[in-house]
């Protein structure tokens, strides 16, 4: 398991306010239905195995933040099966032969990772950072951390995206335009990002839109 690279991962894309990495481990700000929390990350490399230390006062919400974690960090991933499917393939075999145990790392939540996506496009990754942040900062709930009070945010969730003018965001109009009109297309179900999808057909329908 190739910790290293996904902790370098989520450290080049880290929301701000929202997230945390330092040289081992990776932390982010949570609410789940009314419960706010925390969750730190940290590796048991020997074990090729990650720990997950989770601070609510809800402990209904645990199950929920270890599913999203084992997204997160693609810990449902069968490396065996992995290898076995490059084998036929010679530079993805080669590649894997060079860099055992990576993984694909994924976020918190489907909505956020398209709209990451969305203001990511055409920009640097610094800029893409920068523009999240102050979506984030304009638009997320405020919270405290529940360990040290800190201001903290969460992620804009998609009713807020949906109505806000995103004047606080220093992008361009068809970028606002196209996280507003996801949004919609969330919130009315004309588009579903919480169940498996067949890559063509999504594909197909947001070219649609």
């Amino acid at each position: 398991f190739d910790w290293q690279n996904l902790l370098g991962f989520f450290r080049n894309h880290l929301i701000a306010a929202v997230e945390a990495t330092d040289e081992s481990s990776y932390s982010r700000v949570f609410k789940i239905g009314k419960s706010v929390g925390v969750f730190t990350v940290t590796a048991k490399e020997q074990q090729h195995a990650l720990s997950v230390r989770v601070h609510t006062e809800d402990p209904a919400v645990l199950f929920a933040v270890t599913q999203k974690v084992r997204r997160m960090f693609d810990l449902d991933s069968d490396p065996l099966l992995v290898a076995n499917s490059f084998q036929a393939e010679k530079v993805m075999n080669s590649l894997w032969r060079k860099y055992p145990g990576l993984r694909v790392a994924s976020g918190w939540d489907p909505f956020e990772v398209a709209v990451c996506t969305i203001l990511g496009q055409l920009v640097s990754l610094k800029q893409a950072r920068e523009l999240v942040g102050q979506l984030v900062r304009a638009y997320g709930e405020r919270i405290a951390h529940p360990l040290n009070g800190a201001e903290m945010h969460l992620f804009p969730t998609v009713e807020v995206l949906r109505q806000a003018n995103l004047d606080g965001v220093r992008t361009s109009g068809k970028r606002k335009q196209a996280i507003r009109h996801l949004a919609n297309l969330v919130l009315t179900q004309q588009l579903d990002l919480y169940t498996p999808q067949d890559p063509d057909c999504m594909r197909e329908l947001l070219l649609a839109q």
